[in-house]
């Protein structure tokens, strides 16, 4: 919950013009948010043991990496991740909040450029569907409109974006993105 409100207030900020450490801030203030709500709901079946607090701390901590390269980042964040991490361990690119989720909202908010900062999180490993949707969203949010290679279906994406951008949530007339998709991996 915490680090979907993150991810959801760093397109929001990116849209309103914020980058680096504003951004950062304001992700961080919101899964605060959203953690205080969550564990007032529910405070009665948590431990003392638990992490109340790990994806604001995280994103907390990492508001003074923006700008640095994605590896340095990965490290950082990975580094403060493993203290809270059921593992013990984190390299900041496993699909764990915390680490993951904190490594993309700071590496995209760094101001590089999109396909610099989706390629580079990529690079990473680990979670990079995650990732690279998360900074390719905060860049989206930003005013960036256009890749500098062909998108296969652009025009199926951008429809299909509109009808989410307009609440309209029907598929009528749309083909089958799965089979599209399949088409696509086997040279069709």
């Amino acid at each position: 919950m915490a680090a979907g409100t993150a991810v959801a207030v760093a397109i929001w900020a990116a849209g309103l013009g914020q980058w680096g450490s504003d951004l950062m801030h304001s992700a961080a203030d919101a899964a605060a948010m959203a953690e205080h709500r969550l564990f007032a709901e529910r405070y009665e079946r948590l431990s003392p043991g638990d992490h109340w607090h790990a994806m604001s701390r995280a994103l907390w901590g990492a508001v003074e990496l923006a700008g640095e390269s994605a590896d340095d980042i990965a490290a950082s964040v990975g580094a403060a991740a493993a203290r809270t991490s059921a593992a013990g361990t984190s390299d900041g690119t496993e699909p764990y909040a915390p680490a993951s989720v904190v490594t993309a909202i700071s590496v995209a908010s760094g101001g590089t450029d999109p396909v610099t900062a989706v390629g580079s999180l990529v690079g990473l490993g680990g979670d990079t569907d995650t990732m690279g949707a998360i900074a390719g969203a905060i860049w989206g949010a930003k005013g960036f409109v256009e890749w500098p290679w062909p998108v296969p279906n652009r025009d199926l994406l951008i429809e299909v974006g509109e009808r989410l951008a307009s609440r309209r949530f029907d598929v009528g007339g749309l083909p089958d993105l799965y089979a599209l998709e399949i088409g696509l991996g086997s040279g069709v």
